[in-house]
């Protein structure tokens, strides 16, 4: 699949009695960047960009830190959008044996967020056994789903860019209480309005992934803006759970609706990372999952079209890279996982059914 890059410019210099005016101060007040000594930090990727959480008034900023980092005496510096500060200060220390509030401060001082800043210790009990999707926070708009330590991800953020005044129900990705055992996650492929029309992205196929969407790359590049992976200190054979698919009536490609029939996929991927490659994001979707990080490839490429709930198991192939696992290496957190399920397959290049649905419940990781 290939994704078209938008260039979205305006000139704003004005000159007046032959002077330039001075740039005006900056409005944004966000967190872009926290560190810790080398070798703190586990996660891969932080989300820096999580919607506002009414649960605790604040943004949420979570980070995943090593086993055996003391949490009750931690100086974390932050980098910020330009001009802003930050209180209490960047590389003040405190007890993080419980969430820390920060406030960070626009450079024209008109607006502020209030960060709820959580160090917290991952081993591999806290992963769920399995993954309910019982139930959805409706977050900056949308439905963002929770299971245990996992915060599942989508292209809801992209498409809330081009439909800012979308119903929470409207987006491609929605809670839904009609699961097989209580609630579920409903994926369908969605148009997206004269906007997405105009930035060249006409349809957004629902979709729900383990990793994190960067939002400042969305129209730029989509592929490189979805990001796959957490860290798993188990050896995955199979995934298993429950779903219903119906393809939409009417095929999208090429700028035109054809008879071509939608078919939605599930892809399982195990990879191994380090300092260069920390996650693997649409890109090696694209290339047929062939990154050379890959270890194993659970997939099923072409679901079958189910009106009702229907089982299905996918088989994690070790055999397809030939590389092996390290028993070090997993005991340190240097491998990851991700599960990756799309209402349309073709979703990447913008191509799809409108109304293709992929309903997804009870999601089980089955280990040695």
């Amino acid at each position: 699949m290939t994704h078209k890059h938008i260039i979205l410019a305006s000139a704003v210099a004005l000159l007046m009695a032959g002077c330039i005016r001075e740039e005006a101060p900056n409005a944004e007040a966000d967190i872009t960047c926290c560190t810790l000594p080398e070798g703190y930090i586990l996660d891969k990727e932080i989300d820096y960009y999580a919607g506002y959480d009414n649960t605790i008034h604040a943004f949420p900023l979570d980070i995943t830190v090593r086993d055996g980092v003391g949490l009750t005496s931690l100086s974390p510096c932050f980098e910020l959008t330009p001009g802003a500060t930050i209180e209490p200060a960047s590389g003040s220390t405190h007890d993080f044996s419980s969430p820390v509030r920060y406030k960070v401060t626009s450079e024209d001082r008109k607006w502020s967020k209030e960060y709820s800043v959580c160090f917290h210790y991952r081993s591999q009990q806290d992963f769920p056994l399995v993954m309910h999707l019982d139930s959805a926070e409706t977050e900056s708009g949308f439905h963002t789903f929770h299971d245990g330590i996992i915060t599942w991800c989508s292209g809801n953020r992209g498409f809330r860019l081009v439909n800012t005044g979308a119903a929470p129900d409207m987006y491609p990705t929605v809670y839904s209480p009609d699961g097989y055992s209580n609630g579920c996650a409903v994926l369908t492929t969605r148009t997206t309005g004269s906007l997405g029309e105009m930035a060249g992205m006409p349809i957004a196929a629902g979709n729900l992934f383990i990793g994190t969407f960067d939002i400042l790359n969305a129209m730029k590049d989509a592929l490189a803006a979805t990001k796959f992976g957490t860290t798993y200190t188990h050896k995955p054979l199979a995934v298993e759970g429950w779903y219903k698919y119906t393809p939409g009536p009417k095929f999208y490609e090429d700028g035109q609706y054809t008879d071509r029939v939608d078919h939605g996929n599930m892809n399982a991927i195990f990879f191994e990372t380090d300092d260069n490659v920390k996650m693997l994001d649409g890109h090696a979707d694209t290339e047929g999952w062939n990154h050379p990080a890959m270890v194993a490839l659970a997939s099923m490429p072409e679901i079958p079209v189910a009106t009702e709930w229907t089982h299905f198991r996918l088989e994690f192939d070790y055999d397809r890279y030939g590389h092996g696992v390290d028993p070090d290496k997993l005991a340190a957190g240097r491998y990851s996982i991700s599960l990756i399920f799309s209402s349309s397959a073709g979703g990447g290049e913008f191509e799809g059914a409108p109304g293709s649905t992929l309903m997804l419940d009870e999601i089980r990781i089955i280990n040695e």
